[in-house]
């Protein structure tokens, strides 16, 4: 396990750091489809176009603060970590299957630097200049670090607008080269493919997704659990991109088709919960989890669990970091924290509204070696996330929450919405 860990730790490190020894300014700006903003401290970047083009503007509007974390994390990793993360890049980049939408979002990203930063863009801690592997080994963090995690979701009777509240705390050792670090990204469009936009709390140069809404509300969450090695000897896929590539295929009416579609065509290397929360229209639970890993022989690699009994009961889901369906639960002090705190709502008939969901995840909160880097409320049916996020060594619990207008960051480039 420890190891492990150090591995994982090499990973990560390695892939959030890159010194640049000099910065050209080149003679005529390129075409950026992107902007940056700020929006109470947390900055909000914005792309479109193709995915090359998303690429490009990520890593051009965000190279130097991406050099920066990048080199804070390789140093806290020390030369062990730094000879397991070259080991590991050029593993990930053989045995993982990257769909070629997100390759070449990538290799954009990779040119973006160089637009912005010069042609000497090394890291100086590997003594070689960033490539495309390690992109890839930068978005496998999520397969080699494993990541804790709580949701729930609550939605019609019990919920102060009739919709769905959802909430999820992203739990992770701390490593101060994550602190003050989180953006959010809003893509547009994924040109070229039957994809829909939609918006990542996340770092630099991590495509893929932990946590996140699409335009129609649906919301994807990363969460750790004990699955199974694969079965299957095809490549495997970042688990990060799977889940994005479901959330970007995920409708409203036909959410639990289009997530196991994917899930059950790529293979995933650890075990996963992945809670989903839908806008609640008076029609059936609005959140499943699925568990999914690498044994393909169980249900094609993804078990769903989802919502039963009364349907006037039946109006809320926790997932934590144990499966339920694919295995028999074992016992998890936030899980049955979270049922509590729904049992007393419903007892109560208290409704629950954005402060009162804040109040269940400050409940499930990690403070410590291991803390919450983020804390997040979803409004699904008003296309909204309510962030509160890390300051320095402070859990995400003591910050003011972010109102980030999912759908206004979706608009299409120069429609209605003005932009």
């Amino acid at each position: 396990m420890r190891q492990l860990h150090r591995f994982g730790l090499a990973v990560v490190l390695s892939f959030l750091w890159i010194g640049v020894t000099r910065a050209d300014s080149p003679a005529k700006s390129p075409r950026v489809n992107g902007e940056l903003t700020t929006q109470d401290g947390l900055r909000i970047l914005r792309v479109w176009g193709t995915p090359r083009e998303q690429g490009f503007a990520q890593g051009y509007l965000l190279g130097a603060d991406s050099i920066a974390l990048l080199d804070k994390y390789l140093q806290a990793g020390g030369p062990e970590a730094i000879k397991a993360y070259e080991v590991a890049s050029f593993l990930m980049t053989r045995s993982m299957k990257i769909e070629p939408r997100y390759k070449e979002e990538m290799e954009g990203i990779v040119a973006g630097f160089k637009a912005r930063l010069g042609e000497r863009i090394v890291v100086p801690a590997l003594n070689r200049p960033l490539e495309y592997r390690d992109l890839v080994a930068v978005n496998c963090i999520p397969e080699t670090a494993r990541v804790g995690c709580s949701s729930f979701a609550v939605w019609g009777a019990l919920t102060s607008d009739g919709g769905t509240i959802a909430g999820r705390n992203l739990d992770w050792f701390h490593n101060p080269a994550l602190d003050d670090s989180q953006i959010i990204v809003a893509r547009v469009s994924a040109d070229g493919a039957d994809a829909q936009g939609w918006v990542s709390l996340t770092w630099p140069c991590f495509v893929g997704c932990l946590t996140g809404m699409n335009a129609e509300g649906v919301t994807v969450s990363v969460h750790d659990a004990p699955g199974q090695r694969t079965t299957d000897g095809s490549k495997l896929t970042p688990r990060g991109l799977a889940l994005r590539e479901a959330l970007e295929a995920a409708r409203v009416a036909s959410a639990e088709k289009d997530i196991v579609a994917v899930l059950r065509n790529r293979t995933c290397m650890v075990g996963n919960n992945v809670p989903v929360a839908l806008p609640y229209n008076g029609n059936g639970p609005a959140s499943i989890v699925f568990e999914y890993d690498g044994d393909l022989e169980k249900d094609g690699g993804v078990s769903i669990r989802r919502v039963t009994g009364d349907p006037a009961k039946a109006v809320m889901q926790a997932c934590t970091n144990h499966y339920r369906a694919r295995s028999k639960a074992v016992e998890c002090g936030r899980y049955e924290t979270l049922e509590s705190d729904f049992n007393a709502a419903y007892q109560s008939s208290k409704k629950l509204d954005v402060a009162g969901a804040f109040a269940w995840l400050d409940d499930v909160a990690m403070d410590g070696r291991c803390m919450t880097y983020h804390s997040v409320v979803f409004e699904p049916n008003k296309k909204r996330m309510h962030i509160r996020l890390s300051r320095g060594t402070e859990n995400a619990t003591h910050s003011k929450p972010i109102v980030v207008d999912v759908g206004e960051l979706l608009w299409p480039v120069g429609s209605a919405s003005g932009r």
